[in-house]
């Protein structure tokens, strides 16, 4: 997928995420990044150019506006459960995987309203040490 005449741009844009993010919210070692390239049913995997962990909208609005400048696709990730391959990179063009994984703050419950707001990386798991004074 990444041909050697782009290699040199995709360098660059890679050094221009982790000057957004920082080096350790970007994942670019192909081992590490096959689990993120590969669906829930371990059907479809496609390479990305990295993976990348915001934990702000400010970082995920950065990110955005470089792959929109450098024409690269943005596959999100939320949960990661999806049955359709939704959140896999596809091969027709550069990708960089986006998992909101960091992004996994409740920002408020409305306990009348029964709703809540969360970032788009909250994977709610019930469990003993949690208040029930909380739902």
């Amino acid at each position: 997928m990444l041909s050697p005449a782009n290699q040199t741009s995709y360098e660059t844009f890679i050094d221009a995420c982790v000057e957004i993010l920082g080096p350790s919210k970007l994942i670019c070692d192909a081992d590490e990044r096959a689990p993120f390239e590969t669906d829930w049913l371990g059907q479809n995997s496609t390479a990305a150019l990295a993976v990348a962990f915001p934990e702000s909208t400010a970082e995920v609005a950065e990110v955005v506006t470089l792959c929109a400048r450098e024409g690269i696709a943005i596959v999100p990730q939320g949960g990661r459960t999806g049955l359709a391959a939704g959140a896999v990179p596809t091969a027709d063009r550069p990708s960089l995987i986006v998992s909101l994984s960091r992004m996994s703050r409740i920002r408020n419950i409305d306990v009348q309203g029964r709703s809540a707001v969360v970032e788009g990386g909250l994977c709610w798991k019930p469990c003993k040490t949690q208040s029930a004074n909380m739902i």
